[in-house]
């Protein structure tokens, strides 16, 4: 298994304070997933909702797995089309 840094692919919105985003996520099996990252690790399109947050790419036998930044990250199951970098 190995990680490392990538950009994921997601739709972004302002989150409930200035210093953090809310994105959207598309998981591997279609369905979709919200959470709250620190600002400095999202890239925001100028004037659309998409953009792309950093994460940490793990790469399994069993598909493939990001890291979202966050205090205690979970792994999430993504589609790897929607990885950049």
């Amino acid at each position: 298994m190995t990680t490392n840094t990538k950009w994921l692919r997601c739709k972004v919105q302002r989150g409930m304070f200035t210093r953090e985003r809310a994105v959207q996520i598309e998981l591997s099996d279609g369905r979709v997933m919200f959470a709250f990252v620190p600002a400095s690790d999202v890239e925001e399109g100028a004037g659309t909702d998409e953009g792309r947050v950093r994460v940490r790419f793990v790469s399994a036998s069993d598909g493939c797995w990001v890291l979202l930044p966050a205090e205690n990250p979970n792994p999430v199951p993504v589609k790897e089309f929607n990885l950049v970098g």
